[in-house]
């Protein structure tokens, strides 16, 4: 345990991340509550912008819907520093056995070093490494923002795709990998469908979402699939 999640347990003491009561330091619940029985799924129909290359659909896993006090730890991962849930919302997302371990490697959705100064750590390479710690794949940093873009949740659907346009760049051959991308929550997916366009552009042969939460409900992702579609030629 580093300083920091020393710190935080000590004035935090561990909690349930489902109803917030107080638990084993080595578990993520406590005694009353489950895990949830199924994942939150969501396909994502992207381009990778790969003249022969067809579409490539986007698979993003969720252990939880963004709701209840589960909302407010990921809020306190998000805003307030607490690194030390991201261990946490590991272990869930080892528990529930939602990706393959025999994956290359765990990459994340990158920050700019402006706002990392600004929230403290990028969350969602924190929880990269806090998976790779549990299953072994190792983490590799080959996407990069390159500027800061208009805060996405101010943002509508379609606004939230422009917005994320030329914001990332990754700089190295992927050719044959299979690559496991991590991010915090997720909303309309614009952000991490563009991260895996990329990613396929640079040759990957496959690239599979991971998230802490998701923040639409399992009734929206019960319906028809509406496909974010980015880097779409007109």
């Amino acid at each position: 345990m580093n300083l920091v999640d020393f710190i935080g347990q000590f004035l935090y003491p561990n909690r349930c991340i489902f109803c917030g009561v107080k638990c084993s330091d080595k578990s993520y619940k406590c005694e009353n509550c489950s895990t949830p029985e199924t994942p939150v799924v969501r396909m994502i129909n992207i381009r990778p912008g790969v003249r022969g290359v067809h579409h490539h659909i986007l698979k993003v896993i969720s252990p939880a819907v963004y709701t209840g006090y589960y909302r407010k730890t990921l809020h306190y991962f998000k805003f307030g520093r607490k690194s030390y849930f991201a261990k946490k919302y590991a272990m869930l997302i080892d528990e529930m056995n939602l990706f393959n371990k025999g994956s290359d490697f765990i990459t994340y959705v990158p920050m700019t070093k402006e706002k990392i100064r600004e929230r403290g750590y990028n969350q969602a390479e924190v929880l990269a490494r806090r998976i790779s710690e549990i299953s072994g794949v190792p983490v590799r940093d080959v996407i990069i923002k390159e500027k800061d873009n208009r805060i996405q949740h101010t943002l509508n659907m379609k606004e939230r795709k422009e917005n994320v346009k030329g914001m990332f760049a990754v700089n190295e051959r992927l050719k044959g990998c299979h690559i496991i991308l991590v991010d915090d929550i997720i909303t309309t997916g614009a952000t991490m469908a563009e991260c895996a366009r990329l990613l396929y552009r640079k040759g990957a042969a496959s690239v599979l979402g991971i998230c802490a939460a998701d923040a639409q409900t399992r009734e929206i992702n019960k319906r028809k699939l509406k496909y974010i579609k980015i880097g779409e030629k007109k």
